[in-house]
C-alpha cells in the first residue's frame, strides 16, 4: 500500500515553494478554488453589461432630448412661418391704406380747387 502511494505521488505534478515541495493535495485544492484571475474575469463579465446598460440609458436620454429639440424646432418654424405670413398681410394692408389715403388727398385737392376763392 505504501509503495502504491509513493508511486502515485511521484507521478503527480508538484509545486515548488521556498520551503520545499508541496504535496499533490494542495495543488488540487488550488486548482479547484477560484484564483484572482477567475474573480477578475467574473467581475469584468458583470461590469461589461452594466456599462452597456448605462450607455443605453444615456443614449435614450440623448434621443429624448433630440426628439424634444426637433419638436420644439418644428413648432418654432411653424410659428415663424405664421408670423411671416401675418407680416406680409399687414404690409399689403398698409400699402392699400396708403394708396387709399393718397386717393382721398387727391380728391380733397380737386374739391378745394373747385371751391370759389372768397
Amino acid at each position: 500500500m505504501k509503495k502504491d502511494w509513493m508511486a502515485r505521488r511521484q507521478t503527480l505534478p508538484r509545486l515548488r515553494t521556498g520551503t520545499g515541495w508541496l504535496p499533490e493535495l494542495r495543488l488540487c485544492q488550488e486548482k479547484n478554488s477560484m484564483g484572482f484571475e477567475s474573480w477578475a474575469s467574473m467581475a469584468m463579465l458583470g461590469l461589461i453589461p452594466s456599462v452597456l446598460v448605462a450607455l443605453y440609458t444615456r443614449c435614450g436620454k440623448t434621443w429624448r432630448l433630440l426628439s424634444d429639440w426637433y419638436v420644439t424646432t418644428q413648432e418654432r418654424r411653424t410659428r415663424a412661418n405664421w408670423h411671416a405670413e401675418e407680416k406680409r398681410e399687414l404690409r399689403s394692408a398698409l400699402r392699400a391704406e396708403k394708396a387709399h389715403v393718397e386717393q382721398l388727398q387727391r380728391k380733397v385737392e380737386i374739391l378745394l380747387a373747385l371751391l370759389p376763392v372768397a
